[in-house]
């Protein structure tokens, strides 16, 4: 009813955002749906009438409808346009204003017929001769009657309205013409009969045989029609408003279904946040007054962002209304299954036991307990996960696993409950995922420390707190400086320096490395740059993490730090874990293929830690492995990492690539190296990060004898 309305219905919240937009919007307006949901409705308001819109959501959000107010509206063309509202307040389940309805009709055609209807009143009103004029000529219904109620005059309009030609009309009483109608009429017309006072705005409604099951509605003002002193007649004046009654009934309708998205999440049809928050303040309240065990669950899918990334979003969707099917199915009506938001579900359940055979005591405090119970769930869940999704068009069948949060016992609020919940999936979801984790008091200051550190960073890019330290690559055989590799430090204002072991993995979780990642890229090329022309000739290595090679801005991104500093392309070495590189192979080698097509150099980082093969190395097309540094640190006392090496330079030699050795700290590393033909390496024996005025003093004075660089006090 709401899609077919003729007049514009709109559903928003108290914020004035829009949820819901008909077909008679679109048309008033010249916004379509797609548009406008989502979007603050005070697009639509002329700047001048900001307070009046203001005002009305005020005497809304008090719970006041607030009917046939008269107002102007913005259409998408800038034109204006007239429009009678009637804004309603629509009420959550604990009788709260959630959001507002508005029904907005077309005033421009309303006053015209309005103004037409006075001229009517005024000319019946004067004088019976011009009833041949408004017969003809009057846009609303007009009709005349005789003492007996029979039909002396009627208009085109009124003969159209009841279905019924003109000349039928005449000489049949109002009976015979609206015999459905007549029996709410006929003591209105009886009174202007006997009393001779017009009556205004008479509404009457019915069904009608030539249209059952439909409601008509009139809104008619009736006048005694005289000859002198003498009443002859009554005449009406009317006009048929069924749609505009029809329309302000379907805005019952229209509060009911925006009740339930306001409460609902769209996609599964589950409870969303605040419907999930209402129920568990009800759980929480019946557990104290019974003594009962209570519980929520946070579910959240592992790596839903490589199902939409790969398969796409649409099929994202699907999977998660087949999840939320799967939840459902699995739990009682009393319980609540619902949707956060993005992959987040939640289950909110109280002590009665769900599976494994256990029989309902019937008394309070008896039973499982909130701990047992949840436990069971969780386990449970995560075995109906363990079959698998036909997912696309193709019916592709794919597995997905979760992580749960257990919150159990009373709380003094539902958002603390849940908050808790929410903490032990984060405790979940560190310990390896695909699994459950029961909330501990202590668990709550580890994630208030990540939120800080999560807040800190934010600060930190806006304060521009983080800064690069260089670290030279050398030539093994000669000693000479080739290199430089950029490593991204954090100046705390109160912790001090900050290594990347304590801030990437947040920085990455969190997004920030997108932003940080690309400010490293245009300063580490503009330093190699200036140093360039200070004449020293070295190339510039910068790690790139997974969410940075996952992202479509990342060519962009270099392309762009490459231009704005001038630096020749081939100086610029990208480094990419070998982890990283083996997460989706072929999708890497498609990425890979465009850095190298930007005229960059490749490195594949911390080389013998993951599972890359021979063939994928080939595939990828790197230039570069360097050597993780846990294997050259045991190499001098360990055969079999000294083997490892050595099958690592010979890996590479075989494929033409260059190795580089990482963390070279002793002397008789060197040596072994050397003996191996490694082409490069870094590490303290060398020198440690430095700072570009560090980095550069050292140019100055290098020599080719290495030293130990772990004494250097000028150091970053």
């Amino acid at each position: 009813m709401v899609a077919s309305a003729d007049d514009a219905i709109i559903g928003e919240t108290l914020d004035g955002e829009v949820l819901s937009w008909n077909a008679a919007a679109e048309h008033l307006y010249g916004y379509k749906a797609a548009e406008m949901i989502g979007r603050n409705l005070s697009l639509l308001v002329p700047r001048e009438r900001a307070a009046e819109r203001s005002d009305l959501l005020d005497q809304v959000r008090e719970g006041v409808t607030v009917r046939h107010f008269d107002s102007e509206r913005l259409r998408k063309d800038g034109t204006r346009v007239g429009v009678t509202l009637t804004v309603s307040p629509v009420l959550g389940p604990d009788g709260s204003v959630v959001g507002a309805s508005s029904i907005a009709h077309d005033r421009t055609e309303r006053s015209r017929l309005a103004e037409a209807m006075r001229q009517a009143e005024q000319e019946v009103a004067e004088t019976l001769s011009l009833l041949d004029i408004l017969q003809s000529t009057a846009p609303v219904g007009f009709s005349f009657v005789d003492r007996d109620f029979r039909s002396v005059r009627v208009n085109d309009k009124a003969a159209a309205i009841n279905g019924i030609s003109v000349q039928d009309h005449l000489g049949r009483t109002m009976a015979e013409l609206v015999p459905q109608f007549w029996p709410q009429l006929e003591p209105s017309y009886r009174s202007i009969l006997n009393h001779g006072e017009p009556i205004l705005n008479l509404e009457v409604a019915c069904e009608t045989a030539e249209d059952p099951g439909r409601v008509h509605s009139w809104l008619e003002s009736l006048y005694p029609v005289r000859v002198g002193e003498e009443i002859i007649g009554v005449g009406a004046v009317f006009v048929d408003i069924t749609d505009l009654k029809e329309a302000e009934r379907t805005q019952k309708d229209l509060t009911s279904e925006l009740r339930y998205q306001a409460l609902h999440d769209s996609l599964t049809g589950l409870p969303n946040r605040t419907l999930i928050i209402d129920r568990a303040e009800q759980m929480l309240a019946r557990g104290r007054r019974n003594n009962a065990a209570t519980g929520a669950l946070f579910i959240d899918l592992d790596n839903f962002k490589d199902i939409n990334d790969t398969l796409g979003h649409r099929v994202g969707d699907q999977l998660l209304v087949e999840l939320a099917s799967r939840f459902t199915s699995l739990f009682r009506d009393v319980d609540t299954v619902g949707r956060l938001g993005g992959d987040e579900f939640v289950v909110l359940t109280e002590s009665l036991p769900v599976f494994g055979g256990w029989e309902e005591t019937g008394q309070p405090g008896e039973g499982p307990s909130g701990d047992t119970v949840s436990i069971v769930i969780a386990e449970r869940i995560l075995e109906v996960l363990r079959e698998p999704f036909a997912l696309g068009d193709n019916q592709s069948l794919h597995t997905v696993t979760a992580s749960i949060g257990i919150a159990t016992g009373p709380r003094a609020s539902a958002e603390d409950l849940l908050r808790d919940a929410d903490v032990a999936l984060y405790e979940a979801k560190a310990a390896g995922k695909q699994r459950y984790a029961l909330f501990q008091s202590g668990m709550r200051r580890a994630v208030e420390s990540h939120v800080e550190l999560q807040m800190d960073l934010r600060s930190a890019v806006g304060r521009d707190e983080f800064f690069l330290a260089y670290q030279p690559i050398f030539k093994i055989d000669t000693g000479a400086v080739v290199g430089v590799e950029a490593l991204l430090r954090w100046q705390h204002p109160i912790r001090g320096v900050v290594m990347p072991d304590e801030f990437i993995p947040t920085l990455e979780e969190s997004g920030l490395i997108l932003t940080v990642g690309r400010q490293v890229l245009h300063r580490a090329c503009q330093q190699a740059a200036e140093w360039r022309r200070a004449g020293y000739d070295l190339s510039m290595s910068v790690n790139i993490s997974p969410r940075q090679l996952d992202s479509p801005g990342i060519v962009n991104d270099i392309t762009e730090a490459l231009e704005a500093s001038g630096l020749d392309h081939h100086r610029l070495v990208v480094e990419i874990t070998e982890s990283t590189l083996m997460r989706d192979p072929a999708s890497t080698v498609e990425r890979i293929s465009q850095l190298k097509a930007l005229g960059i150099r490749v490195a594949v980082d911390d080389f013998g830690t993951g599972y890359s093969s021979l063939a994928y190395l080939r595939r990828f097309q790197v230039d570069i492995l360097k050597i993780d540094r846990t294997f050259i640190a045991s190499m001098t006392s360990s055969e079999q990492s000294s083997t490892l090496v050595h099958s690592l330079v010979q890996l590479g030699k075989s494929l033409g690539l260059d190795t580089v050795a990482e963390g070279i700290e002793e002397q008789q590393q060197l040596e072994q190296l050397r003996d191996e033909q490694c082409d490069t390496a870094q590490g303290f024996l060398y020198a440690k990060p430095l700072s570009p005025q560090d980095l550069e003093a050292f140019l100055r004075t290098h020599t080719v004898t290495p030293r130990d660089a772990r004494s250097e006090p000028t150091s970053t």
